[in-house]
């Protein structure tokens, strides 16, 4: 109000003096035009009210924008405030599921580690049985026994030059295919106690000398003659005595549980004994009987 009251005093006055001055100039007579003070008023403060009011609807419009702001920054605390609770809580769960996880990881590895040493167990057992199984059905064909035929103390009086005989059997429960005994003798100096390093290729000297099958339980001979290995008569009476005769050798076959060929070895002494109070016979060398 106190700006009105000065602004009107001022523009009435200026006014005032414009007036005068048109008057005094441009008017012959010197007649004198009074003002109205109302409407030079309302002339003068219209322009004022009217920017007083611009500027009221422009600070209720700043408030209002203000406060629609003010309200859009607290929506927008409250969503930052919910958004982190949410990922407090989504990393809450997630360390929880991730322990779950780790525990139900270690108990898969024991369960594993288990069913492994179960399964192992398992195999071992199987194998165990298989073997088991295998010894108790594959065959098994040994020596059992040496004979001499015709005279071997004093052959002069046999019609016949002496010979060794080998005496084969299948022990086991399955049949031996491709049975090839290999038997060699030699005349050595001294009591052997491995089997010699001589052998003759019979294969090669005289042919093959075939194979043959032998049943479960049933057993197979081997016989040969001693002067076929180029000992002489002269040679016989000095074995025991001042040399050793050794029957040594391998036998190979085969059967339906191994693809390789199964062998036996053996090796024997002959001594002459002292008939009739301890006859002629053989006894095993220390080493060179095995089975496989």
């Amino acid at each position: 109000r106190a700006i009105e009251k000065n602004l009107s005093g001022i523009l009435l006055e200026q006014l005032q003096q414009r007036e005068r001055s048109i008057s005094s100039s441009n008017t012959p007579k010197n007649t004198h035009r009074e003002t109205n003070p109302d409407v030079a008023i309302q002339v003068i403060t219209e322009p004022g009210k009217t920017q007083i009011g611009q500027q009221e609807v422009d600070r209720k419009s700043e408030n209002s924008f203000r406060n629609r702001s003010l309200c859009v920054q607290w929506c927008l605390f409250g969503v930052t405030v919910f958004a982190f609770l949410a990922a407090a809580y989504y990393a809450w769960v997630a360390d929880r599921t991730l322990t779950q996880i780790k525990q139900q990881t270690a108990a898969t590895i024991e369960m594993a580690k288990s069913a492994s040493g179960q399964l192992n167990s398992t195999k071992e057992a199987m194998k165990d049985a298989g073997q088991s199984f295998l010894i108790q059905e594959r065959p098994w064909v040994g020596v059992t026994g040496y004979h001499t035929e015709n005279n071997m103390v004093n052959p002069l009086n046999g019609s016949v030059g002496p010979g060794i005989q080998v005496d084969l059997l299948n022990a086991g429960k399955s049949p031996a295919f491709n049975v090839r005994p290999d038997v060699q003798l030699a005349i050595v100096d001294k009591k052997p106690v491995n089997p010699p390093s001589q052998h003759v290729d019979w294969a090669k000297e005289y042919g093959s000398s075939g194979s043959a099958a032998i049943l479960p339980g049933k057993t197979a001979k081997s016989g040969f003659g001693i002067l076929e290995y180029g000992m002489t008569e002269k040679d016989i009476p000095q074995l025991g005595v001042n040399k050793f005769l050794c029957v040594y050798g391998k036998i190979e076959y085969t059967d339906i549980f191994a693809k390789d060929t199964r062998r036996t070895t053996f090796c024997a002494i002959w001594y002459p004994g002292s008939p009739p109070a301890v006859p002629a016979g053989f006894t095993a060398c220390k080493n060179g009987n095995d089975i496989k």
